[in-house]
C-alpha cells in the first residue's frame, strides 16, 4: 500500500520547492516522500531533498523507490531445488527450468488484488514431478485451490502441492476478499524520535501525548489493500463518518466500473447507519494532486 501510494503517477510537484530553491529546474519528481494516513495531502516535504549542480533536485525516497522496484521481480517468484513458490499474483508470463532442465512457462490470469481469483496455466513439454508452493495470505481466512478443478487443501502459510504436473494443468486459487475494521492501539504517550535535522545527520527525540480523537478512528482492509477516502469521492475525509464499527468485518460493494474521478485500482462503497453511501478507493490511488482537493485519508473519523 505505502510503496503503491508513493509512485507519482499525476506528476504532481511539491510546493514548497520553489521557496526553498528558487533557481531549481522545477520537474516532478517519480516517487512521493510524504503519504498521509490522517486527513491530510500528499507531498509534504521531500525527505533528503538536494540540489545538484544542473540545477535540478533529488531526494532519497526516490532513490529508495527505484530500488523497491528492482526488488519485487526477486521475491515475487521464486525457484527452490524441488520446485516453485509464488509470492505474488501478477499477471503475465513467467519462463523457467525445473530440477531436470526442463523449460515451464506459467500463465497467470487475475485481477487481484481487486477480486480474490487467480488462474495459474502451466505449458510444459513433458509431465515431471515437482512442488508448486503458494503463499496464503494471512488476511484470507477462507481460501481455496483447486488443480484441474481437483481441490487441495488450502491452509498454513504456504498452500504446498507436490504432483507430476503436465501441460495444460491450470491452478484456480480463491482468496477471502472481506473488509477488515481496525482500530487504533491506544498508548497514551510516548517519546517518538522522528524530528530529523537534515543536514546535520541528527534526530531529536520528542513527546508526544495521544490525541483524544484518535479513538474515533477507524482503518478499512480489503484483502491486502488499504482503502481510503478523498475529498473529490464526494464527502470531506475532515467529516466524521457515521458507520457501525462494532463487529470485525463490514460489508463492502465493490463497484464493476469505478466512478472516481482521477485512475485507481478500484472503487468501493460502504453504508453508514442512515443506509447511505460513502465512497474509497484504494489509499495507492488516493490524494495523488497534492493538494485541498484531493486531500485524503486512511484513518477514518468517526462520529462516536
Amino acid at each position: 500500500n505505502a510503496y503503491l501510494g508513493s509512485v507519482n503517477t499525476e506528476n504532481s510537484i511539491e510546493p514548497s520547492i520553489g521557496s526553498i530553491f528558487p533557481d531549481a529546474v522545477i520537474e516532478p519528481l517519480p516517487f512521493d516522500s510524504y503519504s498521509p494516513l490522517t486527513a491530510g495531502t500528499r507531498g509534504n516535504g521531500i525527505g533528503g531533498l538536494k540540489l545538484m549542480s544542473d540545477k535540478h533536485y533529488f531526494g532519497c525516497c526516490a532513490c529508495m523507490g527505484a530500488v523497491g522496484a528492482g526488488l519485487i521481480p526477486k521475491f515475487g517468484f521464486l525457484k527452490k531445488d524441488n520446485g516453485f513458490i509464488f509470492n505474488l499474483f501478477i499477471p503475465g508470463e513467467i519462463t523457467a527450468k525445473t530440477k531436470d532442465n526442463t523449460s515451464v512457462v506459467f500463465t497467470t490470469e487475475t485481477d487481484y488484488p481487486k477480486s480474490g481469483e487467480i488462474k495459474i496455466k502451466l505449458s510444459l513439454n513433458q509431465p515431471e514431478e515437482f512442488c508448486i508452493s503458494i503463499r496464503n495470505p494471512h488476511w484470507s481466512t477462507l481460501s481455496s485451490v483447486a488443480v484441474n478443478k481437483k481441490a487441495f487443501t488450502a491452509d498454513g502459510e504456504y498452500i504446498k502441492i507436490n504432483r507430476i504436473w503436465k501441460d495444460n494443468d491450470v491452478i484456480d486459487i480463491s482468496f477471502n476478499m472481506q473488509t477488515e475494521i481496525i482500530k487504533p492501539i491506544p498508548y497514551g504517550h510516548q517519546i517518538l524520535m522522528n524530528h530529523v535535522v537534515w543536514g546535520q545527520n541528527y534526530v531529536i527525540p520528542s513527546y508526544d501525548e495521544e490525541d483524544t480523537a484518535a479513538k474515533k478512528h477507524i482503518a478499512l482492509k480489503r484483502g491486502p489493500v488499504i482503502l481510503a477516502m478523498d475529498n473529490r469521492l464526494g464527502k470531506s475525509v475532515d467529516e466524521p463518518i457515521n458507520i457501525d464499527k462494532s463487529g470485525r468485518y463490514i460489508d463492502t460493494q465493490v463497484l464493476d466500473e469505478a466512478n472516481a474521478p482521477y485512475p485507481c485500482l478500484m472503487e468501493v462503497s460502504i453504508k453508514d447507519k442512515n443506509n447511505n453511501d460513502i465512497f474509497l478507493t484504494d489509499y495507492a490511488s488516493a490524494g495523488k494532486l497534492w493538494n485541498e482537493e484531493s486531500k485524503m485519508a486512511a484513518w477514518l473519523l468517526t462520529d462516536d
